[in-house]
């Protein structure tokens, strides 16, 4: 989340759900300078849900509130959870088993991080279209690659 969007976290979310809570600038810049590496809609829910399996306090309890955020709603800086994905790829099926062919002719479609990854259904979805796009637009038959190499025709058949 954003510092913009960390004070609002701290002023309607965590003050929302512990309203006789008055944070002093100290503990509102602790927790805004924390909140940042968590993802808001997550972190909303996470909150929550502790909020509603915690002894009612005044205060929110920061380390059980840090320690849920860190395992529900984390951004993960680490190189290899922010670079982009391959979802699946299309390639001609003249070129499928050609080694040398796969690096040139495969056209792979990606999105931007792990967590833009969509659900396997709309994966399918998305690259039977562009499948059935490529077949008409270059009057031969393509197959889908996706990412555990279980091919797919562009009828939605396993082949």
């Amino acid at each position: 989340m954003t510092n913009a969007e960390a004070n609002q976290f701290v002023s309607e979310v965590l003050r929302g759900l512990w309203s006789r809570w008055e944070p002093n600038d100290e503990e509102i810049r602790g927790w805004t300078d924390r909140l940042p590496r968590f993802d808001y809609g997550r972190a909303q829910k996470a909150v929550s849900d502790l909020f509603f399996h915690t002894p009612n306090r005044v205060t929110p309890p920061a380390a059980k509130v840090l320690a849920v955020l860190y395992n529900k709603a984390y951004i993960s800086t680490t190189k290899q959870d922010s670079e982009p994905v391959v979802i699946f790829s299309i390639i001609k099926e003249k070129h499928l088993d050609e080694v040398k062919a796969r690096f040139i002719y495969e056209k792979r479609y990606c999105v931007s991080n792990r967590r833009a990854v969509p659900v396997r259904e709309e994966i399918e979805h998305r690259a039977e279209r562009v499948c059935r796009s490529m077949n008409v637009l270059y009057g031969e038959k393509h197959v889908i690659l996706l990412p555990n190499l279980e091919r797919k025709d562009s009828n939605g058949e396993d082949s």
